[in-house]
């Protein structure tokens, strides 16, 4: 059913909800611009801050806008922002709008922008990750020149096992790690077996939720053996296997370290080596 609206009916008028004296000077220029640019491309005329700007990407457009936030010493404004980027007002203040939705830019003041909480926290994780990989370069070196074999380092992070660094063996198939973001499984990886054998009752329960009876079982007979040898032993899927230990510091679990064994045997004589570099990592990590 359509409703009508009687037209002879009244209405008392809304006033206008007034923006802020600095947004309406944006949406102001923001009108002036929107109207001057269609009056450019009806004369066909463009000029070479359009044609700049759409040689630019949206990427490098925000990229920029990010560089002049992270430089300042003290909050900036749209107005300066586009006069430093050299880009439209109304690019960044489309730009910006969308950036401090997602917590990438916050306000400061009436007008001022500034870094926001989003990249902090990127910025933190980057950090806690390069410490990590500094203070286990050198022992991942030494285990990589001992057992000529693929020496890994992961990272927990926020419960998931994040590659950080990777030594490849002249036997193993596994690429060098580029730096591109690799996670591994706590239930079906050496290195997650390692971290779970270390983990309390409640975590080991909650992983092995998903699983099924019988990987279940799988799970608890590998978290058995790890925590009998102190380390935990997985095929790989190409004939070898993965050997880890849990790296654990004074504040909880850290990571672990990993190594391609080319059989049981090998995988075996190796994990007095890779238990031992597992705590000189740790080590480091305290006094680091």
């Amino acid at each position: 059913m359509v409703n009508t609206v009687n037209s002879s009916s009244t209405c008392s008028p809304v006033a206008p909800t007034p923006l802020p004296p600095p947004f309406e000077r944006i949406l102001t220029a923001q009108c002036a611009a929107s109207k001057a640019a269609r009056q450019r491309q009806g004369r066909g005329e463009v000029s070479e801050a359009s044609r700049r700007e759409s040689a630019v990407s949206v990427i490098g457009r925000t990229v920029q806008v990010l560089d002049v936030l992270a430089e300042a010493p003290f909050p900036v404004t749209l107005t300066e922002i586009a006069n430093t980027t050299e880009l439209p007002l109304t690019t960044v203040h489309r730009l910006c709008s969308e950036l401090l939705a997602e917590g990438f830019i916050e306000r400061a003041g009436a007008a001022g922008l500034r870094i926001g909480p989003t990249l902090w926290k990127f910025g933190r994780r980057y950090e806690r990750a390069e410490k990590f990989r500094t203070a286990a370069a050198r022992y991942l070196q030494d285990l990589h020149a001992v057992t000529r074999g693929t020496v890994e380092l992961t990272q927990l992070v926020g419960g998931r096992l994040v590659v950080v660094d990777r030594l490849v063996g002249s036997e193993s198939p596994r690429a060098e790690w580029t730096g591109r973001v690799e996670r591994l499984s706590l239930v079906s990886s050496a290195a997650g077996i390692s971290v779970l054998a270390e983990s309390t009752p409640a975590i080991v329960e909650e992983c092995g939720a998903v699983l099924d009876e019988r990987a279940r079982l799988d799970l608890h007979g590998a978290l058995r053996e790890a925590r009998e040898t102190g380390a935990a032993m997985m095929p790989d899927g190409e004939g070898r296997l993965l050997l880890a230990a849990c790296i654990r510091g004074r504040e909880g679990i850290k990571g672990a370290v990993s190594l391609v064994a080319r059989d049981a045997q090998t995988a075996r004589s190796h994990i007095p080596s890779v238990l031992v570099t597992a705590r000189r990592i740790a080590a480091s990590l305290e006094s680091s």
